[in-house]
């Protein structure tokens, strides 16, 4: 349970590596930025939709680390005007309560652990394969780390900074960098298995991801708690005339 107020931006923080990975994929599709294909009607137009839904994944993004770092709803408003029409409703409630300082240290170490595992897992460090950026999936698996990496970031800023919406991203890339884990130390993602070196950093990550999404779950439910019992306690006051 997280406060109503954070759960469209988890879909647009979700919705924004579709969208860029969707235009990505039209572009190489229509081969003009690559030199594949001959310019015609149709794969200008293709590279227009895609260039299009390539650079909506970046306000997507940066629009969800505003909502979540919002301590109001006027505030999470302000960072949703650019919709327009399709702008989603912000559900009302009281400002967000601060995080504690014991979930609050818990999640930045490990955070700070994580990150260090991250960069060794770059290509050329501790990642033995390649991803040439000539091909679809090398640039988006760039592309996919990068959003993943700024995700984490994001929390770790918002949770310095003792905003609730911090744990949130967390969770987010904690979840998704179990998800690639997994399948990729099993050898079925490309571009082939990771090595022996490239696994070992890999499956270290896994412990401090669990443990992560954990501290920032119970961070999230202790607040939510904490608020619902604060408008339980506080009677209402009444109007003498």
């Amino acid at each position: 349970m997280i406060p109503k107020r954070f759960e469209i931006p988890t879909v647009l923080l979700l919705l924004a590596p579709l969208s860029s990975g969707f235009g990505l994929w039209l572009i190489f599709l229509a081969g003009i930025l690559v030199g594949s294909n001959a310019a015609d009607v149709i794969t200008v137009a293709e590279t227009g939709v895609g260039v299009l839904f390539f650079i909506l994944g970046f306000p997507l993004f940066f629009t969800s680390i505003g909502v979540f770092a919002s301590r109001d709803r006027l505030e999470a408003e302000e960072w949703v005007r650019w919709l327009g029409r399709l702008k989603p409703k912000i559900e009302n409630g009281d400002r967000s309560p601060v995080s504690s300082a014991k979930d609050r240290v818990y999640a930045m170490v490990i955070l700070l652990v994580v990150f260090i595992q991250a960069i060794l897992l770059i290509p050329g460090i501790g990642e033995d394969r390649q991803y040439p950026l000539n091909q679809f999936y090398g640039l988006f698996g760039s592309l996919w780390y990068f959003y993943v990496f700024a995700t984490g970031l994001s929390g770790f800023i918002l949770i310095y900074y003792r905003r609730l919406g911090g744990y949130v991203p967390a969770i987010i890339m904690m979840v998704l960098s179990i998800g690639t884990t997994v399948p990729d130390v099993l050898g079925l993602l490309p571009p082939s298995a990771p090595t022996l070196r490239t696994t070992v950093l890999m499956l270290s990550v896994l412990p401090l991801a669990f443990l992560l999404v954990y501290v920032s779950w119970k961070a999230l439910h202790a607040k939510v708690s904490e608020a619902s019992s604060s408008k339980i306690a506080t009677p209402p006051r009444s109007n003498k005339s």
